[in-house]
């Protein structure tokens, strides 16, 4: 008897507490869901047509950019070609000898120099004058 009056009393004021809460449910729940809604508005044509804008800037800007390198390629027929066809400075070849040491074969002007190039610094190790292959005439071709 005395374990049912325990039950009871602690049930039973958790019982009531939860039948109040639960009547008074649909009063605290539509204030929080109220105060829950983001309000939103629809897609419309005006969010469609920022889509359309921001598209027709990027072709505009790119049509832009190929137009400039267009005129630049036209006008100017210089800024546009490689500049690497007027150099005095030509490297031949180069041959690793070490991780830390390289032999190079440049060409510079009318002189060939080999280099040899290490952490200490260039070296020049020899010079001689450029070999510069001229046409020659095919020796199986007959007049």
């Amino acid at each position: 008897m005395a374990m049912r009056a325990a039950w009871r009393r602690t049930m039973g004021g958790s019982v009531a507490r939860a039948a109040c809460l639960l009547a008074t449910a649909p009063l605290w729940a539509d204030d929080a869901i109220k105060a829950a809604r983001i309000p939103f508005k629809p897609a419309s044509a005006a969010d469609d047509s920022l889509v359309f804008r921001a598209i027709a800037a990027f072709l505009l800007a790119a049509a832009a950019a190929y137009g400039l390198a267009w005129c630049i390629k036209r006008f100017l027929p210089g800024i546009g070609k490689s500049l690497g066809q007027d150099r005095q400075l030509t490297r031949l070849e180069a041959i690793r000898l070490t991780p830390r040491s390289t032999l190079v074969r440049v060409r510079y002007g009318d002189e060939e120099l080999l280099l040899g190039e290490s952490e200490h610094g260039v070296t020049l190790l020899a010079k001689k004058p450029a070999h510069r292959a001229e046409p020659q005439e095919n020796p199986h071709e007959q007049a």
